[in-house]
């Protein structure tokens, strides 16, 4: 095994001691930092920095690097629930995809890293949209050229926001099943809207393949589907399959 492979082996135990509640051993001849790295690289840097601090081996570059993705998750969730107002206000129906729902099965804040929030919404409205992110201040990224528009803010705010959750030209299969996703969902509070089980672990099983297919994928989509999974144990797999 050479020098990356065990880096890697590190890294995958040092995350499943995490999960389970045990505490990792790390050989002598593994990096720390370099299995730091890697995490950082697949998305799961602060997650891997609280795995590190639970043994001891967690340094003040990772304790940093940790300490903003909590800082990052916080501001989010906060302006995510402002703006869920605004849509409910108006009407408009909207559902959280993603990481948003996913980073509850984490087993801390911040842990499970999030560059954005991506939202579905009613797509005749997509112009009412633009005006709550423009109103509160929001760069326009880009607007009505591809299956989402995207709004950014500083210090940390970035939303996509969807207006069908796959693009008709690069996957027509995915597309044509979920272009009544939002129709199928369930009300959870005012117009915010939530997926069956069924369909957001297709939703998330079919967004992986679609990054898969463009070049690749990484530990962080594997360790949703896992948590998702032990999460939803119940779930209807025949309907699944």
């Amino acid at each position: 095994m050479n020098k990356g492979e065990k880096t890697a082996f590190a890294l995958a135990y040092l995350i499943a001691e995490k999960l389970s509640g045990g505490k990792a051993q790390i050989p002598a001849d593994i990096s720390v930092s370099g299995v730091f790295a890697l995490a950082r690289a697949h998305g799961l840097g602060a997650l891997c920095a609280s795995a590190l601090s639970d043994i001891g081996l967690c340094d003040e570059n990772m304790s940093e690097h940790r300490a903003r993705s909590v800082r990052k998750i916080i501001l989010l969730d906060a302006e995510r629930r402002a703006i869920s107002d605004s849509l409910t206000e108006r009407g408009i129906a909207h559902l959280p995809l993603k990481g948003v729902l996913l980073k509850s099965l984490y087993p801390s804040v911040g842990d499970r890293e999030m560059s954005d929030n991506d939202i579905l919404i009613d797509s005749p409205r997509r112009a009412e949209v633009r005006e709550i992110f423009t109103q509160r201040g929001y760069e326009t990224r880009s607007y009505g050229g591809s299956h989402d528009d995207v709004y950014m803010k500083k210090p940390v705010y970035n939303f996509e926001m969807h207006v069908s959750l796959f693009n008709d030209n690069e996957n027509p299969r995915f597309a044509k099943y979920f272009e009544g996703a939002l129709d199928r969902s369930a009300c959870v509070s005012g117009e915010m809207r939530e997926m069956e089980r069924e369909d957001f672990y297709l939703y998330l099983t079919a967004h992986e393949y679609k990054h898969y297919s463009h070049g690749g994928t990484g530990i962080r989509s594997l360790l949703d589907a896992y948590l998702y999974l032990e999460a939803n144990p119940d779930m209807d797999m025949n309907r699944i399959d």
